[in-house]
């Protein structure tokens, strides 16, 4: 039993060094091929425009109408190294209930209407990684990623 826990933990400790050599260049195995991102928030348009001021003249509707919650994501792929090309999309949609300012029903009510306003965004970016040898110059500085010093003291500049 001794013996089987002496091998358990002779092998446990060798695992984290087998892992860290199989990774590189600052991943635990190896730099992602693709990678995904999810946004979510809230958007407030300018509400602007010919379109808008119609919008407004003719219903009951204030720009903070067109106002929603955004839900967006991103697909970047690596090209190379340092570039990845990315896609991002994103999605708003708001829907408001109001009325005509000028025209009224034949039962003397108010004629009621929905009013929609959904964008779709796109864009296709690239983003640039720098090489190593840029965090190594911050390196011999003397200090880590982490803001600590390497030595323990800060070398003035």
């Amino acid at each position: 039993m001794r013996r089987a826990l002496a091998t358990a933990a002779l092998l446990a400790s060798l695992l984290p060094s087998a892992v860290a050599a199989q990774g590189g260049r600052g991943f635990l195995f190896d730099s992602p091929k693709v990678s995904l991102g999810f946004r979510a928030g809230y958007a407030f348009p300018r509400a602007e425009g010919e379109l808008f001021d119609f919008t407004r003249e003719q219903f009951i509707l204030n720009k903070w109408d067109f106002s929603s919650p955004y839900i967006g994501g991103e697909l970047a792929v690596r090209l190379s190294e340092h570039w990845d090309v990315a896609l991002d999309l994103g999605y708003t949609y708001s829907r408001s209930l109001s009325e005509y300012r000028d025209y009224v029903g034949t039962d003397g009510l108010p004629v009621e209407q929905e009013t929609t306003f959904e964008t779709v965004s796109g864009t296709v970016g690239a983003k640039y990684y720098s090489p190593a040898g840029a965090a190594r110059s911050v390196a011999s500085r003397g200090f880590r990623a982490s803001g600590r010093p390497i030595s323990g003291s800060a070398v003035a500049s």
